[in-house]
């Protein structure tokens, strides 16, 4: 059991840190709970620095859309079939 004294200050995280906890807690059969408790921190702190840090919140940006005919997209996609073919056939057996 742990005793407090006195008032609490709140713990200030670097970005720095923050991503490196963000990162142990995505690694492979890592579970948040243990990475919270190794850290000293609650699980929702975690997830709450997921949301704030994440890249997929930057601002919206437009991507050049080209438009294609029917023809066009015809010949497109016969491309990309033919590259997708194997060029040799492999035998089982």
């Amino acid at each position: 059991m742990e005793i407090i004294s006195g008032v609490e200050r709140r713990r200030r995280w670097s970005n720095a840190a923050k991503v490196e906890i963000l990162a142990e807690a995505d690694q492979p059969e890592m579970r948040i709970g243990d990475v919270a408790r190794r850290h000293d921190i609650f699980p929702a702190q975690i997830r709450l620095w997921r949301r704030v840090l994440s890249p997929f919140d930057a601002p919206s940006s437009f991507i050049p859309v080209k438009l294609l005919d029917e023809e066009a997209l015809a010949r497109a996609l016969r491309l990309s079939q033919k590259a997708c073919r194997p060029d040799h056939a492999f035998m089982v057996g």
